[in-house]
């Protein structure tokens, strides 16, 4: 009976991380570092082609992604578009990107920590 409800368990884990939303903040180490939003993963906006795997390895997954003002945030987005990603929104700015996960608490709560 245990090992049963522990692999019902790790199988529900296991989705809910599979199903997990990314994160990401385009902006530079030292914007990062000043402020972001937790679970957020850095990634300036010149290594997104680069390392976006790393953190989104499955193009289907949703990315949400914010810089200063939302401008990095759309070229990151459109990068990703033509990659192959299907779900990448920009958030806008950091404040933009705070009230957008205020007023959507699932989303919130659906987005993944960084390895």
């Amino acid at each position: 009976m245990q090992t049963k409800l522990l692999s019902f368990i790790l199988g529900i884990a296991m989705m809910q991380a599979a199903f997990a939303d990314v994160l990401i903040d385009v902006r530079s180490p030292e914007e990062y570092a000043r402020s972001h939003i937790k679970n957020a993963v850095l990634m300036p906006v010149d290594t997104v082609k680069n390392s976006i795997t790393a953190v989104a390895p499955d193009k289907a997954e949703t990315v949400y992604i914010y810089c200063r003002s939302g401008n990095r945030a759309e070229n990151a987005r459109k990068t990703l578009l033509s990659m192959g990603y299907t779900d990448v929104k920009n958030l806008g700015g950091l404040e933009d990107a705070r009230v957008f996960l205020q007023k959507h608490p699932k989303t919130a709560a659906a987005i993944r920590k960084p390895k």
